[in-house]
């Protein structure tokens, strides 16, 4: 075998990292003569490597921080075409890589961690680590991080319970005793709460579906749940096609990223039990689950040992399709070399789209701060949990802070965990049938991620860090007084903080009436003074007194003149009008939004705030815009591609290995469609090559409307040797900004030679409504032109479509 020649790479501190030799406990990053930072172990492995060995890595792009402060699909779309354009600053290399015998094994990609992942060749790490998009490379080897349940001898010996002297855990009742302990019952009871309405992804060892506890509570994926039944694993549903474009062909219940199947069925127990944690629900009439409401999306990643990036796809699963939580029971020791500026990517990236991320704080609590706290529960931002016991005294084996970070140096460092919640025999799913009790804090983080949930349907507005802050106020101090290493701010109390955020009241119905201060036609508008009638019914408690409210206005061009009115006494579950309505005066454009806040206090002096937001005008279905190409209605074209610019035709059929190419109708059967090529009778003489090709809409007026959902139908043909995720592939964008900026939409990178109609809702886009709107579909291939190196790549567009709803005021 032919070894590679010794190389002594300087790292940041000065020091000369050798084989076996290393410079720093927490984060070092080595950095080579240009470009990127090597971890100190790949260049222990680099050094050791054969020319043609390949290594297991995650390759960090330099991107810029997440956006915050917008609505989540703007988030998204902003993150994903941050990423999709660092990778487009690499495509070259990667292009280059990929038509050689350095080509990577294994790629994949994560979005929200910022990262490429693949096994490379030493060249080829060598090549990336010299390219200015890059910005790290480091060793993402198998490891065990799934948190084992922990035992205080060999398997079969004394329980954790036995071995502390503590009481035994009183599961009588019905219920979990870590559940009934954090106040979940009371939560269920007195305030009505369950967790309806939330997501929870549980990143692990899948789940039994056919566990009774959580059969009825695993989230199912609407838009693969063809007879829209909510049945997951139904096999009427399990068509063969991706029906949503994210890439996964029939994910109806979440996805197996560790055999890469729809399947996410459990093999270990361990995810099984975490599940029934968050959201199980009766079993033999025993309830394990601390949000029984909540429903849990199933994300399954390999179980001995996996590698960051299986999580990151996890991650990115779970943020594109709408989880409101993420339960990680696991986790990466300090001394494995984790990528925490990836996970601390992740973990912001998450944050900024309103997901609250909850780990396990390690089971390590032998060991010494700061590297005692897992990654990525040691990450700011992620909710640390540790374990307590029976008699809430913190586990032994509970992983302690604090940790370091470069803004939070040590000492003293980042407090960590930030709070504990019951971990040591913990009753809950024994895979597919029946209860078993475990201990770990792999235990303790699902019970923090039920309580999320609570709190997320009694106030979906909650922000991560807002949520964070409740749970830390609201936690029994249970360790020494204040904060502390082992229990963080406390003892999980699910009701307390429940009870500082659920409204005890909700908005029954309201109306508008501007007979007296407008037009009569029950619709405000500028220029009005309409009285607002708000029908309040008390929730849950007992009968209230003098209950009355006062109108806010959040945001919106509209002032309160009549900010008062009075309920009196409200009986729970009866609604009632008040003795005088509100009255605004509203004023801006049609089709403005108005927020408001009815800010409802009683006898008790307790307050809840209920959201009411206003639209002025009257909404009337309406269309933007309609093209199926059969003229020429101002789109252009962009291409720096060397062959295969779209062109306004009849498609011209082509096939390759058998399998269409190039469509031989457009999407209606019988006209015009964009298409790349279409100029040869041969598949591969004029399909996209090298470069990027797009067409883009004229410019377009959305003011007057408040929803706007964009539809077309296109085709994607891939064909050859696999590629970079991203790096070739068929793109649906828009630009509010006249061009200068474009979020991505939709994406096809898959090999579907098929007209398939997507649809994409542009609301949150055009809420406040911009004043130019342009649509831009484009596809990319990173292959060249010649039979050795070529990939197919054709891809087509027709009959594109602006519709949504317009605010009309008369």
């Amino acid at each position: 075998m032919t070894r590679r020649p010794r190389r002594r790479i300087a790292a940041a501190g000065g020091c000369v990292i050798r084989r076996g030799v290393s410079c720093a406990v927490l984060v070092l990053a080595l950095v080579p003569a240009r470009g990127a930072a090597l971890d100190p172990r790949l260049a222990a492995a680099l050094d050791a490597a054969s020319r043609d060995a390949r290594l297991p890595v995650l390759v960090r792009l330099a991107l810029p921080a997440p956006g915050t402060g917008a609505a989540r699909a703007v988030v998204e779309a902003r993150a994903r075409a941050a990423f999709a354009e660092a990778l487009g600053r690499l495509r070259p290399r990667l292009a280059a890589l990929a038509a050689s015998d350095d080509a990577p094994r294994a790629p994949v990609a994560s979005w929200t961690a910022g990262v490429l992942a693949a096994e490379l060749t030493p060249a080829a790490i060598e090549s990336l680590a010299a390219d200015p998009a890059v910005a790290a490379i480091s060793l993402d080897p198998p490891r065990a991080a799934l948190l084992p349940e922990t035992r205080p001898g060999p398997a079969g010996g004394q329980t954790w319970r036995g071995r502390l002297d503590l009481p035994e855990e009183d599961h009588s009742g019905g219920v979990a005793a870590g559940v009934r302990r954090i106040g979940a019952p009371d939560v269920w009871d007195r305030l009505g709460l369950t967790g309806r309405g939330v997501v929870v992804a549980v990143v692990d060892s899948g789940v039994c579906p056919r566990h009774p506890g959580i059969a009825g509570r695993l989230w199912v994926n609407p838009a693969e749940d063809l007879d829209g039944d909510g049945v997951p694993f139904d096999p009427d549903d399990l068509d063969g096609v991706d029906q949503d474009g994210n890439g996964l062909v029939d994910d109806l219940a979440g996805w197996d990223f560790a055999d890469n199947d729809p399947f996410p069925d459990d093999a270990s127990g361990h995810g099984s039990h975490v599940a029934g944690i968050v959201a199980g629900g009766p079993t033999d009439g025993f309830r394990a689950g601390v949000a029984p409401g909540a429903r849990v999306m199933a994300l399954r990643v390999p179980g001995s040992t996996l590698r960051q990036a299986d999580v990151f796809r996890a991650l990115d699963y779970a943020a594109g399709m709408g989880a409101d939580v993420v339960n990680l029971s696991l986790g990466w020791r300090a001394e494995w070399g984790p990528d925490r500026a990836a996970w601390r990517r992740a973990a912001d990236t998450l944050h900024a789209l309103g997901i609250v991320v909850v780990a396990a704080a390690g089971n390590e609590g032998w060991g010494r701060e700061p590297v005692n706290v897992r990654t990525p529960a040691d990450v700011p931002g992620v909710l640390a949990v540790g374990a307590t016991g029976p008699a809430d005294r913190p586990a032994v084996f509970s992983s302690r802070g604090p940790v370091a970070w470069p803004e939070f140096p040590y000492p003293p460092g980042l407090a960590k965990p930030d709070l504990a919640a019951p971990g040591i025999d913990a009753r809950s799913h024994a895979l597919c049938d029946g209860l078993a009790d475990e201990s770990g804090t792999s235990m303790a983080a699902p019970h923090v991620s039920g309580a999320v949930a609570l709190l997320r349907e009694a106030d979906p507005r909650l922000a991560p860090d807002e949520i964070a802050a409740l749970l830390a106020r609201t936690a029994a101090d249970v360790g020494p007084a204040g904060p502390d290493r082992e229990t963080g701010a406390g003892r999980l109390d699910a009701l307390a903080a429940a009870q500082a955020v659920a409204p005890r009241y909700a908005i029954e119905s309201w109306r508008i009436d501007d007979a007296g201060g407008g037009d009569g036609d029950g619709v405000g508008e500028p220029g009005e003074r309409p009285a607002l009638e708000v029908r309040l019914v008390r929730t849950a408690g007992e009968p209230a007194d003098r209950v009355r409210a006062r109108l806010v206005v959040l945001d919106g061009p509209a002032d309160v003149v009549v900010p008062e009115a009075h309920w009196g006494h409200l009986e729970p579950g009866r609604p009632a009008s008040p003795d005088r309505p509100f009255v605004l005066a509203i004023d801006g454009s049609c089709g403005a939004r108005i927020r408001l806040a009815v800010d409802v206090v009683d006898a008790s002096g307790r307050r809840s705030r209920l959201p009411l937001v206003l639209r002025t005008g009257r909404p009337v279905a309406a269309e933007l815009f309609a093209d199926d190409f059969e003229q020429d209605r101002g789109w252009s074209v962009v291409s720096d591609a060397r062959a295969g610019a779209f062109v306004r035709e009849r498609p011209r059929a082509t096939r390759l290995g058998g399998r269409p190419a190039n469509p031989g109708d457009d999407a209606g059967g019988a006209g015009h469609a964009w298409v790349t090529g279409n100029g040869a009778a041969r598949a591969l003489d004029d399909d996209l090559d090298a470069g990027t090709t797009a067409i883009v809409s004229p410019v377009l007026d959305p003011r007057g409307f408040v929803s706007l959902e964009l539809s077309w139908a296109w085709w994607f043909a891939r064909r050859g040797r696999p590629g970079w995720p991203v790096a070739e592939g068929l793109v649906a964008e828009v630009s509010l900004d006249g061009g200068a900026s474009w979020l991505p939409l939709d994406a096809a990178g898959r090999d579907d030679p098929a007209w398939r109609r997507r649809r994409a809702d542009l609301t949150a886009l055009v809420d406040p409504p911009p004043a130019v709107l342009q649509v831009r579909f484009r596809a990319a291939a990173a292959d060249g032109e010649g039979d050795g190196d070529d990939v197919l790549i054709e891809a087509g567009v027709d009959e594109v479509r602006l519709r949504g709803v317009r605010a009309v005021c008369e």
